[in-house]
């Protein structure tokens, strides 16, 4: 055999596929071939499967080869250093001086600077400070800011100046957005992670196409931007294989499936799950690189999706994702569809709607600078996609385009009254702040007055009279409310952050007595019938009344943000430097009545959910300080006195907490702040609106 022949045979062999002992549990199944590498073979890591590899009793004749033992033993010492490391810093925790989180230590343990307590015995425990560089930035409109501010002005209020000192450090401390958080989901859930995935499995036709109808009736009629007569059409061909079907357009139909078993409450979050991570698989990396308008549309309701989910960090970076993609396809431009059929043009249009819509909601939500101007917002307002459309359709679009006059509203809040959410310290002066709120808060009343007549705002009264308003009706009322209690709020907490120690001048004491009264008496209406819609309308037993109010965390924002406002009023009102500014408009037993309704309606806005518990109990620890402190207020009233320093206060009895149960007394000295101050880092994953 000449050397040719020789080199030829050798590469004929080369082409054979080698044969293997053992094939992985993924392949054995798929009965595919599997190349037997370890410690995951080639077609499980194109897949995305896990690789298992089960020995029979009878596989006495298994190869294992040398490498894979190597990498085994190496593995085994990186988790023996692990453990070994762990069980250091416990001790070294354990060892060292009680640190409590109180403010900048000089030199805190290292777990405590990077690690938030899981869900045990310290799942409670106040905010864990993290290094700068891991903190996430939260503006002035967000409910985190909101937050911080009446915990800072409960601990003035309430504790000497050492003690509040420490208090407004841990207050305003910075935000570990990147620790982890506890898993709260079921443990069904969890396993799933082991469970092989196929992401082309689809479930019967018959409830798949159950499943689209149920988004196109909830979601799909509240963000009308994907075409439902073109999406059916594909789906019909899905019965037969789905081959020949769009990756991406797979991907929109697992999160509709996923969206389906989160709406309106989180009724099965283990199959939302599986559905979402059968998206992620299929729209992966490589195939989001060629940007389509099916892409933007994709990341969009995956946006939708993870608002609803404990991944909601992910969702204000995947929709800056959809607007530069939305942007590079010119959907923002009526230029680069005039030659398109007409469908395309209104799907392209909406789309760019919904774009700017989430923008404004993550901006407001998060306290950070819109994305999109407002000038850059010029396309007509949405049409009927058909020339006939029937009811249902013409409310959705005049829904639609109702709530895109109401975001235009909402830009011009958080660029005039917040500074656009930058945070470099131009506060907006007083004069500006009050000549803004004025012209826009006279600007949505002009709004409200150009509602049609079957669009027009619900009253509580009205679902007192056994008035059963439209979902459009009901979930626009929200959201006026969400936009109108921005409008005074830079007012209220410049009241809020003047304890006694902090006197106005002449001049600004003088603007104030003239728009504070109104400024407080309007939120308050809003905030209190905003809380009455949502406790009549959850706690009614009428699973029809429910519906109305649309996807569970959008009803967890209203209820908090409504609540957390009150609770502003509450303290302002509470404080002998700042009640003449507010006081003979207010009913205070109101107020505190609304809070402990928004209370228990919080319980029922997704019942089991640990997001909605935290919220509840969030509320409940600070309304029974808020109260403390009223009592205080009126004993040093009634004895004739003032100070700016009250005394320790004693916490009355039988207030309300979490699910109506009742507190016994604690005193100041014995009120452990740390489990009163939830972890405000912790609220960011669900304060949502819109």
């Amino acid at each position: 055999m000449t050397e040719e022949d020789q080199h030829d045979d050798d590469s004929l062999h080369d082409k054979k596929r080698r044969r293997i002992a053992l094939a992985c549990n993924a392949c054995r199944t798929r009965k595919s071939k599997c190349d037997g590498a370890r410690p995951k073979c080639t077609s499980c890591t194109r897949l995305g499967f896990d690789c298992v590899y089960a020995h029979s009793a009878t596989s006495a004749n298994v190869i294992v080869g040398k490498e894979y033992l190597v990498g085994l033993e190496d593995r085994l010492v990186a988790v023996e250093e692990l453990v070994k490391s762990l069980a250091q810093g416990a001790n070294g925790q354990h060892q060292t001086s009680p640190y409590h989180g109180f403010g900048p230590a000089a030199n805190p343990p290292v777990s405590q600077q990077h690690v938030s307590p899981g869900r045990g015995a310290d799942a409670d425990r106040a905010i864990v400070l993290a290094a700068e560089g891991e903190t996430g930035y939260f503006g002035p409109s967000s409910n985190i800011a909101l937050v911080r501010q009446v915990t800072k002005a409960v601990a003035e209020r309430s504790w000497d100046g050492d003690t509040a000192t420490q208090l407004n450090s841990l207050a305003f401390g910075p935000l570990d957005d990147g620790r982890p958080m506890p898993d709260t989901r079921p443990l069904d859930t969890r396993s799933n992670d082991q469970v092989p995935i196929d992401a082309f499995e689809l479930p019967p036709f018959e409830t798949l196409q159950a499943r689209v109808y149920h988004y196109f009736q909830w979601t799909g009629i509240l963000y009308p931007f994907i075409h439902p007569e073109s999406f059916m059409a594909t789906l019909a061909t899905v019965r037969n294989s789905v081959s020949d079907v769009r990756r991406t357009w797979l991907g929109i139909l697992n999160l509709m499936q996923a969206l389906a078993h989160n709406i309106p409450v989180s009724n099965d979050v283990e199959g939302g799950e599986l559905y979402y991570r059968r998206a992620q698989m299929l729209c992966d990396q490589q195939t989001l690189e060629s940007i389509n308008l099916e892409v933007v549309q994709y990341l969009l309701i995956l946006g939708q999706y993870l608002q609803g989910s404990q991944q909601t960090m992910k969702a204000w970076t995947t929709h800056g994702v959809a607007i530069k993609a939305a942007m590079q396809l010119g959907l923002h431009s009526s230029e680069a569809s005039k030659n398109l059929p007409q469908v395309d043009q209104e799907v392209r249009k909406r789309v760019w709607f919904i774009c700017v819509l989430l923008d404004r909601n993550l901006s407001m939500t998060f306290g950070r600078p819109p994305a999109i101007p407002d000038h850059y917002v010029r396309l007509p307002p949405a049409r009927p996609f058909s020339t006939l459309p029937d009811k249902a359709e013409r409310d959705s679009v005049e829904f639609f385009n109702q709530t895109t006059t109401l975001n235009s509203i909402m830009w011009k809040i958080i660029e005039r009254l917040y500074d656009g959410n930058l945070g470099c310290g131009e506060v907006v002066s007083l004069a500006e702040t009050v000549s803004h709120a004025l012209r826009i808060d006279q600007e949505l009343v002009e709004w409200e007055c150009s509602l049609p007549s079957d669009m027009t705002l619900v009253l509580p009264v009205h679902l007192a009279n056994g008035v059963v308003p439209s979902r459009f009706q009901t979930i626009l009322t929200l959201r006026r409310h969400s936009v109108h209690l921005l409008i005074y709020r830079p007012l209220l907490t410049r009241l809020l952050s003047w304890d006694g120690h902090r006197v106005p001048d002449a001049s600004t004491s003088t603007l104030l007595s003239r728009a504070s009264p109104n400024a407080a008496e309007s939120t308050a209406r809003s905030a209190t019938e905003c809380i009455e819609i949502v406790h009549t309308l959850l706690l009614s037993g009428d699973k029809a009344k429910r519906t109305l109010l649309g996807a569970w965390w959008y009803t967890l924002y209203y209820t908090f943000n409504a609540a957390l406002t009150l609770l502003t009023i509450y303290l302002i009102s509470n404080t002998p430097a700042t009640q003449p500014y507010i006081s003979g408009r207010l009913d205070l037993a109101d107020i505190d009545q609304s809070i402990e309704k928004s209370i228990s309606a919080l319980g029922q806005v997704n019942p089991g959910s640990s997001i909605t518990g935290k919220c509840e109990l969030f509320l409940g620890r600070l309304l029974k300080s808020v109260r403390a402190i009223n009592e205080l207020t009126q004993e040093t009233t009634a004895a004739g006195t003032s100070t700016n320093q009250p005394a320790p206060l004693q916490l009355g009895t039988g207030v309300l907490a979490p699910s109506g149960v009742a507190t016994p007394a604690a005193t100041a000295g014995d009120m452990n702040w740390e489990n009163f101050l939830l972890d405000p880092g912790q609220l960011d994953d669900f304060v949502f609106g819109m």
